[in-house]
């Protein structure tokens, strides 16, 4: 039996927070990363998949992807982290079906996905790959924040601490409160990922607006919405902005409290219109 074409990388950026973001927090803190989605293949044979790298040399537009060591995966896994990547680096990816028992035992390759990691605003690459912005070059700031619960705590790459606004002392405030990530450098952005604190549910965010600031330093709103009463790691996109910094304003706590937090924060790198 032929294991005929069929696998097709996404063409649409995704980004499945939940499997990945442990790994990407604790494995790659603060490196950066590409996350990479296919389309999964409905067969009875088939045994995985197998992903394909290269990197494009400097000065040039192109080269061929071969098989990346140990990024081979089981027929249930339909996304992979390639946390060996450069910031600054050009890569092209593609992705193969495997089936040990057909002929031939590999799918052809599925389209190429080309992705720079970690740059400032360049030619966009094509959609199918998404890269996080760098957090070393981030700075947090926050209206208000506890001691030993800074804002700098979302950008440290470990989800057991977190930022926390201020709730000792008197004069608690109360909403709406807010995360300032300065970018050192105008970006294009065109998500970000809110990850709530992970041992309790203080402060989880419900109600929440994004504003970017563009480089003639005005704000403008990119997105708003209302977050699920979960632990698990929330994402919001927005079409490709450039700007220096993004502020997430928490308008409404999911019990009703007076304060916010947030394990994590990052942004996602956006594609140049």
């Amino acid at each position: 039996m032929r294991l005929l074409a069929w696998l097709l990388l996404v063409v649409q950026v995704t980004l499945f927070v939940l499997l990945g973001w442990l790994l990407l927090a604790q494995a790659q803190s603060l490196s950066p990363a590409v996350q990479l989605v296919w389309d999964p293949v409905v067969h009875p044979q088939l045994a995985g998949y197998a992903l394909q790298r290269c990197q494009v040399p400097a000065g040039q537009s192109t080269c061929t992807p071969v098989d990346l060591p140990g990024a081979s995966v089981g027929t249930a896994v339909t996304t992979y982290t390639d946390t060996q990547v450069t910031s600054g680096v050009t890569y092209r990816y593609t992705a193969v079906a495997l089936c040990p028992a057909c002929t031939p035992t590999r799918s052809a390759a599925s389209n190429v996905v080309t992705i720079q990691v970690g740059a400032p605003p360049a030619t966009p690459p094509v959609l199918g790959a998404v890269a996080l912005l760098p957090q070393t070059a981030t700075v947090a700031t926050a209206s208000s924040q506890e001691a030993g619960m800074e804002a700098r705590q979302t950008l440290d790459g470990q989800v057991s601490t977190f930022w926390h606004t201020r709730w000792t002392g008197t004069n608690v405030p109360g909403y709406p409160h807010w995360l300032r990530l300065n970018l050192g450098t105008a970006w294009w952005v065109s998500g970000l990922l809110y990850l709530p604190r992970q041992d309790m549910s203080n402060g989880w965010i419900k109600s929440y607006r994004i504003e970017g600031q563009g480089t003639d330093q005005a704000w403008t709103v990119l997105a708003s919405g209302t977050w699920a009463s979960t632990r698990s790691a929330k994402e919001v996109r927005w079409a490709p902005v450039l700007v220096v910094a993004i502020r997430l304003v928490a308008l409404s706590e999911i019990a009703g409290q007076a304060w916010a937090s947030a394990a994590e924060v990052q942004l996602l790198q956006g594609l140049q219109p």
